[in-house]
């Protein structure tokens, strides 16, 4: 599991914030792409750490660790279930003495994928879920998982990129709880309309049984028509 020492190294002794964005299916051959990001905002440095530490004794850690039921439990203690994580909007997780946690999930469709490549929709779902929790004008530092950072330069704030940041920062692995539960639970749903494909169990992995499947009936609408190993059929 991860420790504060990490997050805690980027905070200020007085106001601002501490962000975490991850995104999660970049290498599906199927879905969207979907980035969530979760944002500290702070008055005193002790409130900040007090938050970081509540995070830690929750077991928050990269989501490809954790069991479908840890997730869950996990965002269960923000009184959220996966089917209630909503696209596009900012919602409080938690809220103490001068301290909040928020987040937001953004995602970028099949369809884009194709057209602007899987890198540059990465990361623009990153982009637009930061955009969702940045409160104007306040000061203060983005962590990004992986080596490349969003497009955020029109704004006063210092970004930087984490290689295997979910697996070193508490609010980038909460980020990827967040985003592979919406994700995971969309392509259940997508399983019910295109059940050939065993979407609630590969979640649009190119699992053998997906490869499978995509020889013997081609592609439905929702895969990724530029990614190996999707056969293009007329439809």
């Amino acid at each position: 599991m991860i420790k504060i020492d990490f997050d805690r190294d980027f905070l200020r002794e007085s106001t601002g914030f501490l962000s975490g964005v991850d995104e999660v299916g970049r290498g599906c051959l199927a879905g969207p792409v979907v980035s969530s990001c979760v944002c500290l905002e702070y008055e005193k440095y002790k409130e900040a750490e007090s938050c970081l530490v509540s995070l830690a004794a929750l077991g928050v850690t990269d989501s490809k660790k954790l069991s479908p039921k840890k997730r869950q439990q996990i965002i269960k203690h923000f009184h959220l279930t996966r089917s209630e994580l909503k696209l596009d909007q900012k919602f409080l997780l938690w809220e103490f003495n001068n301290c909040s946690l928020t987040a937001a999930i953004s995602s970028i469709s099949n369809t884009w994928i194709d057209k602007m490549n899987i890198l540059n929709a990465s990361l623009l779902s990153m982009k637009n879920a930061f955009e969702q929790v940045y409160t104007k004008n306040r000061d203060g530092i983005l962590l990004v998982d992986g080596n490349r950072i969003p497009a955020l330069h029109h704004l006063p704030i210092i970004v930087k990129p984490v290689v295997k940041g979910d697996q070193k920062s508490l609010l980038i692995a909460l980020s990827s709880i967040l985003a592979k539960e919406y994700r995971d639970f969309l392509m259940f749903q997508m399983d019910a309309i295109y059940p050939a494909y065993n979407f609630k169990n590969n979640v649009g992995y190119g699992t053998a049984e997906h490869l499978n499947q995509l020889k013997q009936k081609g592609r439905c609408r929702i895969h990724r028509q530029t990614f190996k190993g999707v056969i293009p059929t007329d439809e």
